[in-house]
């Protein structure tokens, strides 16, 4: 939900904050005093596009921050989300998701997950036809789910099927050319007779190829310093020690000590000594490992970075080369579990469509029920789902043009007079209309409409008498389901609000501005029974607006 905004130099706003709650927030205030330069700034914030025009007159920025209350995976920090929009007279903008430096993309992409504005002539996704098959399948839930899983792994399945014909179904010079690179590879990598762990031990005997002559020189040296002085002096300290040992056992121990180390470096000396003898240059071998690395670096340098990859990519292509080869045969029973695929697909994008119909009649008659209360008796909303042309059986050989959701075609209708013909909802002319009939799907969809915060901007323009109060309580509903933030002017409809939020206009050294105020009990009634009464208000009239206020 939105927590708080904070607007500066917009319009006459020269900086007001303002906190929302999470239910129905009423925004009321005199003609131009500035109600909709705060719906203008959250369209702002949000990524939609700017005016320069807008920027307080004198003024060289403007600046909007506004701050939710919101859980959203990778952007939220401890459950909140804040968005800001620095914009210059110049043209330049600063855009801000919590306080990190974003673009105005990123700013639409989270402003379109948050907030709806619903404006007397918006087309929002309740309007989008291509909404429409969404709205209906969320609406039907668990009933349709589990068959739209079965379907998309199928329809998955035949895509796959698909590949695999085009594929095999190439143009001969093509195929055989594929073929041909195929072989040739497969020769090549089988040839090369690749072990896994090889390439290691080749760059080990390289290395030490390489530094021949500085690791000959090291162990002759260490062995001839072995040989002619350590062993030599450690006889001789063996020697002298070995006379005192009976005096001390401490210098027994000691005698002992210098026994294990003589005897430790006999054994480093042989070792040393093996590793001389070992230790011959062949030119051949060298050759040989160098040639060999050579081999492995190239075959890397086309099918892998390793030479597991290598191998990985041998066993794919050796199976795709049989499966070219032998391709009519596999063709045909690609073509058999196609076809079979294809009449699977049809009686569950069948299935889906009559359960489709079943909930589209019930959604139906709701919303033509919300309609009556909303003083539209003689509108007429349907919901129309042609499936596969009106064509119910399924024909052998046949393309179908499968889609993720079946083969339905879901359109809302409405035919708002008797006699007119039926057309997309998106196609109604009327403001009013149109915003009444939106918030009719608003009040029928709530469950799964999943924006957390819906705002209304004047949908009352038009209205009256029954058909507000019945206005009302739909905003009211929604509520209970999503945070609402509506400006009115009318009584019956702010009456209801749990916060009242009233915007007037004020002069102040001949420079006009955006006043914010939240009202309090007594100032709520004030402001109810100004938009009944006007300027004279009476007693009568604050009576009736405490009347509204308690319903």
């Amino acid at each position: 939900m939105v927590s708080r905004i904070h607007i500066q130099n917009i319009g006459i706003i020269e900086d007001i904050e303002i906190d929302f709650t999470e239910k129905l927030n009423i925004i009321t205030g005199e003609t131009g005093a500035g109600k909709t330069l705060i719906i203008d700034s959250i369209n702002l914030v949000t990524g939609n596009r700017v005016n320069k025009d807008i920027i307080r007159n004198g003024q060289e920025k403007a600046f909007i921050e506004i701050c939710f209350l919101y859980e959203l995976e990778g952007i939220s920090e401890d459950g909140m989300i804040i968005l800001s929009r620095e914009i210059y007279s110049n043209g330049k903008n600063i855009c801000k998701i919590n306080g990190k430096m974003a673009t105005l993309t990123q700013l639409k992409n989270i402003g379109d997950i948050l907030i709806d504005i619903h404006g007397q002539h918006d087309i929002n996704n309740l309007l989008n036809p291509n909404m429409h098959m969404k709205l209906l399948d969320n609406y039907i839930g668990n009933e349709l789910k589990e068959i739209k899983i079965q379907y998309k792994d199928l329809l998955n399945n035949q895509k796959e099927i698909a590949k695999k014909q085009k594929e095999l179904c190439a143009n001969p010079i093509e195929r055989q050319r594929k073929l041909e690179l195929l072989e040739y590879q497969i020769n090549e990598i089988q040839e090369a007779n690749l072990i896994i762990g090889e390439e290691e031990e080749l760059s080990e005997k390289k290395t030490l190829y390489q530094n021949y002559e500085k690791i000959y020189s090291a162990l002759s040296e260490s062995y001839k310093i072995l040989e002619n002085q350590v062993m030599t002096n450690a006889n001789s300290i063996i020697g002298n020690i070995s006379k005192i040992t009976s005096y001390n056992e401490k210098y027994n121990q000691i005698y002992e000590k210098l026994q294990d180390v003589y005897y430790n470096i006999e054994d480093i000396k042989s070792e040393i000594y093996d590793e001389i003898s070992k230790n011959d240059f062949d030119e051949n071998e060298n050759e040989r490992i160098l040639e060999r690395l050579d081999e492995i670096f190239k075959l890397k340098r086309k099918y892998g970075n390793t030479v597991e990859e290598i191998l990985k990519y041998y066993e794919k292509i050796s199976k795709e080369f049989e499966d070219m080869k032998n391709s009519d045969e596999i063709i045909n029973e690609l073509n058999k579990e196609y076809e079979l695929n294809n009449q699977k697909l049809f009686n569950l994008a069948f299935e889906i469509h009559q359960i489709r119909i079943k909930c589209a009649k019930k959604v139906k008659n709701i919303i033509n029920e919300e309609l009556v209360s909303l003083e539209m008796p003689k509108a007429e909303f349907d919901i129309i789902s042609n499936f596969n042309e009106n064509n119910e059986q399924y024909e052998k050989g046949k393309k179908y043009s499968f889609s993720e959701d079946g083969l339905d075609d879901v359109k809302f209708m409405i035919r708002t007079n008797v006699g007119s013909k039926p057309q997309i909802i998106n196609k109604i002319a009327s403001g009013g209309e149109l915003s009444r009939i939106t918030l009719a799907l608003k009040t029928v969809f709530a469950e799964i409409y999943n924006i957390p915060t819906i705002i209304f901007d004047e949908i009352d323009t038009g209205l009256s008498g029954e058909a507000t109060i019945a206005l009302g309580h739909k905003l009211e509903y929604i509520a209970h389901k999503h945070q609402v933030i509506c400006i009115t002017h009318q009584a019956n409809i702010a009456a209801l609000g749990e916060n009242n939020i009233f915007v007037k206009k004020e002069v102040e050294e001949n420079i006009t501005k955006t006043k914010i105020k939240v009202l309090n009990e007594n100032e709520k009634i004030e402001e109810i029974s100004r938009i009944l009464g006007g300027k004279n208000i009476t007693d009568t009239v604050r009576r009736h607006a405490i009347e509204l206020i308690n319903k």
